[in-house]
């Protein structure tokens, strides 16, 4: 495993892919609640797609974290393993609310709890990541 850790910088690039799909997930769900309220389905599916968007891209983010877990030395407990579980369940329920929304654009309260649910995670996991970075 070290000559491929070799080939990645001490931070996995893991700052640079990570704010994007948070952004794009967050502003997704407001879209969201914006296309809701206005009743405009031009937004509604402007958020799934930004659903979308960020979802997919957990699928790079992921595996960057474990690149700096792996070159950090760090180990499976306290914030680490709080911050890899959260960023586990978190992607799960992105990709799950963005298929959903993509594929049927529901309008059920059952959907805007997943959403709300998925966005808290999203924040949570990022929370628990600063937390490693600064310390809090």
């Amino acid at each position: 495993m070290e000559p491929i850790l070799r080939l990645f910088p001490e931070h996995g690039f893991h700052p640079g892919v990570f704010h994007f799909p948070i952004a794009l997930f967050i502003f997704g769900a407001l879209l969201d609640v914006i296309g809701r309220i206005k009743k405009n389905e031009l937004t509604q599916k402007a958020a799934g797609w930004n659903l979308l968007a960020g979802a997919l891209m957990t699928l790079v983010t992921v595996p960057s974290g474990f690149v700096i877990f792996f070159k950090t030395g760090y180990s499976w407990e306290g914030t680490v393993l709080t911050h890899a579980i959260l960023a586990g369940f978190a992607t799960v329920l992105m990709l799950f609310t963005a298929m959903w929304k993509v594929k049927k654009q529901p309008k059920s309260i059952a959907f805007l709890i997943l959403l709300v649910i998925s966005t808290i995670a999203v924040g949570a996991t990022g929370h628990y990541g600063g937390q490693l970075i600064y310390g809090m």
